[in-house]
């Protein structure tokens, strides 16, 4: 038997933070009500726990920009100055 909507991975799972986003659970045995999971608060927690994960990886972007920028800005200084003294 296939699986006609693919396997769901762990990368898929964390790709859909928000509980809301699949409705994988909705016909499911256990009584998934009581998990703490499924509590508002504790998916609360969790979107902000990985917005905050996201935040940080902007920063580390950020900081790799700013010091690609930093380079460049020094590098074409460097330029324009030899251009001007072999003027």
């Amino acid at each position: 038997l296939g699986h006609p909507s693919g396997t769901l991975t762990w990368l898929n799972v964390i790709e859909m933070v928000q509980l809301g986003e699949f409705e994988l659970l909705r016909e499911s045995r256990t009584n998934i009500q009581s998990a703490d999971w499924s509590k508002p608060a504790y998916r609360e927690a969790t979107s902000l726990y990985f917005s905050v994960k996201r935040a940080q990886e902007e920063v580390v972007r950020c900081n790799v920009e700013i010091t690609q920028q930093l380079m460049f800005m020094l590098n074409e200084f460097n330029d324009m100055r030899r251009a001007i003294e072999e003027l």
